[in-house]
């Protein structure tokens, strides 16, 4: 399995890619802002799932004025994510804010879990997600 990991905090989120990496032996591309996401889904094909985080600075490959207006930037990744995708590519959102419950019901998400969260877990959230 091939997992896309959309995080900005790479140092709090390494032990975790590894230990997916080396546990289950998928391999995991690391996006730590916007454009590298967005970048990379140019060539979604070889993706099983996306592990997103809604809490990522704003870069220049996003919505600028959408953004200042108040709307995440994740939630503008997510966006962008199921249009390059057409909703194909399963996405787990793994988030620290708290205030994101109506991603629960979000039909573009297929598991939405808070951080911090024991990698079994967040495992088992992408293989629901890709069942």
């Amino acid at each position: 399995m091939h997992i896309l990991f959309i995080d900005d905090d790479i140092k709090r989120n390494r032990p975790l890619v590894r230990y997916i990496e080396s546990s289950e032996h998928w391999e995991v591309d690391w996006a730590e802002s916007p454009a590298k996401a967005l970048a990379r889904l140019e060539k979604p094909d070889d993706i099983d799932c996306i592990v997103l985080d809604i809490m990522m600075p704003p870069d220049d490959s996003i919505d600028q004025d959408r953004s200042i207006m108040g709307m995440d930037t994740g939630l503008l990744v997510l966006e962008k994510i199921d249009e390059i995708t057409e909703g194909k590519i399963p996405v787990v959102v793994l988030t620290a804010r708290q205030d994101m419950q109506r991603l629960e019901t979000d039909q573009r998400v297929k598991e939405y879990l808070k951080k911090p969260q024991p990698a079994e877990k967040v495992i088992s959230a992408i293989k629901q997600a890709c069942s």
